[in-house]
């Protein structure tokens, strides 16, 4: 269910805590795997950048779209990216940044926002 007034995302320096970060990257590897997608980032490996991290996870979304863009489009709607989101950030793009960028930087923050809101809910 997308939803149409979503909250904003949050800022990437929360990615700084350590248990964000793990839960984060668990989140990611949830949705990308029930997606269909390998990867190999996160095994034994020290913590990615956001940097880091959207460029691998533009590498899996670039190999993938040779085999198969719908699941690409399966990941975005997995991780609930809003449409208007995604048109919008294409629409604000700077320079000639690669789609692939601008879809994972957004699918990270939706990804982000998920665990803040999941841990600020379930607060007692």
């Amino acid at each position: 269910m997308v939803l149409k007034n979503q909250p904003p995302l949050p800022d990437i320096s929360l990615l700084n805590s350590k248990e964000i970060y793990d839960l984060t990257l668990a989140q990611l590897k949830k949705d990308l795997r029930d997606s269909g997608f390998t990867y190999g980032f996160g095994e034994n490996d020290s913590p990615l950048d956001y940097n880091e991290l959207c460029e691998e996870l533009c590498r899996i979304m670039g190999a993938e779209e040779q085999i198969s863009s719908a699941r690409v489009g399966n990941l975005l709607y997995r991780v609930d990216v809003a449409d208007h989101q995604l048109k919008k950030s294409l629409q604000e793009q700077k320079e000639e940044q690669d789609i692939y960028r601008i879809m994972a930087e957004l699918i990270i923050k939706r990804e982000l926002q998920k665990v803040v809101l999941r841990k600020l809910w379930s607060r007692p």
